[in-house]
């Protein structure tokens, strides 16, 4: 009672450092650029912030406990509007986030199909 643990480490057994996902826009192409901000609620609401690659995914370098909850959102200029925040419940065996689709706030038209008629 009253003690302390002298020399204790937290090892990566309790943690995971490699949460990721993947960003796409509403017609599923992946989005390069786009500013992934991570958020840990509990106790200083920290954020981590990523770029994603060209493939539109991201992984974020931080140290996550199991049985936390973070969230992640994306944006990708003032253009497109995020279906985010996302959240995770970080596991031993789960450290992906669900996908972040971004949508342009207008729409560009459809892609046409050229129909020759003789």
């Amino acid at each position: 009672p009253g003690g302390y643990f002298d020399n204790c480490q937290i090892t990566s057994y309790d943690y995971r450092d490699d949460l990721h996902g993947v960003v796409k826009d509403y017609r599923g192409r992946p989005i390069e650029g786009a500013t992934v901000t991570l958020t840990c609620p509990y106790g200083t609401n920290s954020t981590d912030e990523v770029t994603t690659l060209a493939n539109g995914s991201y992984t974020l370098p931080t140290w996550a406990p199991f049985g936390y909850t973070f969230s992640v959102d994306a944006s990708y200029t003032t253009n497109y509007t995020s279906d985010g925040p996302k959240t995770l419940a970080v596991s031993i065996t789960d450290a992906t986030f669900p996908k972040i689709t971004l949508t342009p706030i207008i729409l560009p038209p459809p892609e046409s199909t050229l129909i020759l008629v003789r």
